[in-house]
């Protein structure tokens, strides 16, 4: 008798890319076991899937959802489909950000509400077996196995703030608590997000499943240049780079666009090549040519783990997506908070205490004072050698991939079995 196909509802937060982004792995875990996986996603996020799974009617080709030369197996249509939901809109403010997010609380209440009533239809509609809900907290329902995918347990909070962190966190670990099982994507015995996840001991299923990252682990494996034995960033191997640095560009406007024009503005001292990827699918022109300042408007995973793999110094956001996929990688960069993202800017105070990564505040960032320090040696001191360190040696590093991937399959096959066993009847 042939076992009935699970069917899993995905859906990421649409606060730029990062949601979607981690979700990439948990969507191919999914489509492995076997399971008809619906992505609810609308905006860029729903874009980027559409990118890394080749839906978008661009041919497929080697190397472009995997490693060059071994790609990733593009899943039947009828295996992946994407759906529209709607998102939350987030009002970007210069410099009070979190402040002006909590000016819209009454909003985003109103948004879980109406998560749940779309929720109901799609539920009615698709029968799902499995909800994965990427820091939706309106996405559980009563009749089928829910899952919550978060690294923000203790969010962090300005200093005017600090005193009611625990009221939000006590806040969140309830809306989560409704939820079947908590994933936290991060290493319980060497956290990247810090504090951050602090109160997992006090959710009844919380499971962390390891950095999601969207590069496989044959990529990270295979992360260096190509003929050098020695992890990438040491300034000895500069030759071996096609480009001096690489800009990842990402989050709310008007902050992504005011680092934009930093980097453009500033570039011109510099006599080597450099690429700038403006983190914006579906924009145009998606190429384009300013001296040695090479522009693109978005790249998928395959052409982004080239062009890390081709950069000897990379600059992006501390997003925490963006930090799982260079600690998947072993690579360091420069961090460039999100002004007023208290989250980022934690997140990079953090990692730079570790040794994992430098930070650099937004309003003190200088191209033509970069330039001169990686010329002086900058990949090549105590935090440009950092990837070396990320919980042991080269060796013990690039094993983590793997170990991450398994973990993830095994709460894969968990929660599939849990939901199997709850198809027909309603949860306890």
């Amino acid at each position: 008798m042939m076992m009935k196909k699970l069917c899993v509802l995905v859906c990421p937060m649409d606060w730029g890319l990062g949601h979607a982004s981690r979700c990439v792995p948990v969507i191919k875990a999914f489509l492995a076991a076997g399971c008809r996986v619906l992505v609810g996603v609308s905006g860029p996020g729903g874009e980027l899937i559409r990118r890394e799974f080749g839906m978008t009617g661009t041919p497929v080709t080697a190397g472009q959802n995997g490693v060059a030369g071994q790609p990733d197996k593009v899943p039947c249509r009828d295996m992946l489909q994407i759906i529209p939901f709607p998102g939350f809109s987030v009002t970007s403010y210069r410099k009070y950000f979190l402040q002006g997010l909590l000016l819209r609380v009454p909003a985003f209440l109103r948004h879980i509400s109406m998560e749940k009533r779309i929720l109901g239809e799609l539920v009615e509609k698709y029968s799902p077996d499995l909800i994965v809900s990427d820091n939706r907290y309106g996405l559980v329902h009563e009749r089928v196995t829910s899952v919550i995918i978060t690294h923000q347990l203790r969010p962090s909070m300005p200093l005017l703030l600090r005193p009611l962190e625990g009221l939000v966190s006590a806040v969140i670990r309830g809306w989560t608590g409704a939820f079947d099982e908590c994933w936290i994507p991060d290493c319980a015995d060497d956290p990247a997000a810090g504090r951050l996840t602090a109160g997992h001991e006090r959710l009844p299923a919380a499971f962390f499943t390891g950095w999601l990252s969207r590069f496989s682990p044959e990529a990270c494996r295979n992360s260096g240049p190509p003929g050098n034995p020695e992890p990438p960033g040491t300034g000895a191997y500069s030759e071996k780079f096609r480009y001096r640095f690489l800009f990842l560009l990402s989050g709310p406007e008007p902050h992504r666009t005011t680092l934009e024009d930093m980097v453009k503005a500033g570039i011109g001292g510099l006599t080597e090549k450099a690429l700038l990827v403006r983190g914006l699918p579906g924009s145009f022109p998606e190429r384009e040519i300013r001296g040695n300042l090479e522009i693109v408007s978005f790249v998928d995973s395959g052409g982004l783990l080239k062009a890390i793999r081709e950069s000897e110094m990379i600059v992006c956001r501390s997003g925490y997506s963006s930090v799982m996929d260079l600690l998947a990688l072993g690579r360091t960069a420069v961090l460039v908070p999100t002004p007023g993202q208290t989250e980022q800017e934690y997140l990079g105070r953090w990692l730079a205490s570790k040794g994992w990564f430098r930070v650099v505040r937004q309003k003190d960032f200088d191209m033509q004072k970069l330039i001169a320090r990686q010329r002086e040696g900058f990949a090549g001191d105590e935090a440009g050698r950092a990837h070396t360190g990320f919980g042991g040696s080269r060796a013990e590093l690039q094993k983590r991939p793997i170990a991450h991937k398994l973990l993830l399959e095994q709460r894969v096959k968990d929660v599939l079995r849990k939901a199997s066993g709850a198809c027909g009847r309603s949860k306890s």
